[in-house]
């Protein structure tokens, strides 16, 4: 039994979508996500994609740019998981595609002022809380 006999480790390093614009406080996009190695999420802009999910109130580490575009899925509110599964447009999908209980959304990079693509990046979230 979990907490009697063993102890689960669950959202030790955990899948992140966050927008660059998140990830600086000056609220830019003049980096690539792989610029943000270690950073927290500093905002939620606009309440875009960062208000419909957790947020990560830890570290982000290792950031990087997938595709513009993408399907999420987002898990159960019960689960330690945060995503049942992404899905991007060129293809890649992370996580086990299946019938999305919640719905999926669809969360979409852009661009600011022409000049700075505002990409969504994957970073890995590391946060100390009830579901880690």
């Amino acid at each position: 039994e979990a907490g009697v006999t063993y102890d689960e480790v669950t959202r030790l390093l955990q899948g992140y979508i966050e927008n660059e614009v998140d990830l600086n406080n000056e609220e830019t996009c003049r980096e690539t996500c792989s610029f943000y190695q270690s950073t927290r999420s500093e905002g939620c802009y606009k309440d875009l994609y960062c208000a419909r999910q957790p947020r990560c109130s830890g570290r982000l580490y290792d950031c990087q740019f997938v595709d513009s575009d993408m399907w999420v899925c987002p898990s159960p509110k019960n689960s330690t998981r945060r995503y049942e599964y992404i899905e991007y447009e060129n293809g890649r999908t992370l996580g086990r595609r299946a019938n999305c209980v919640r719905g999926t959304t669809k969360v979409d990079s852009w661009w600011r002022y022409i000049l700075w693509h505002c990409s969504y990046c994957f970073c890995m979230c590391d946060e100390q809380g009830l579901k880690s």
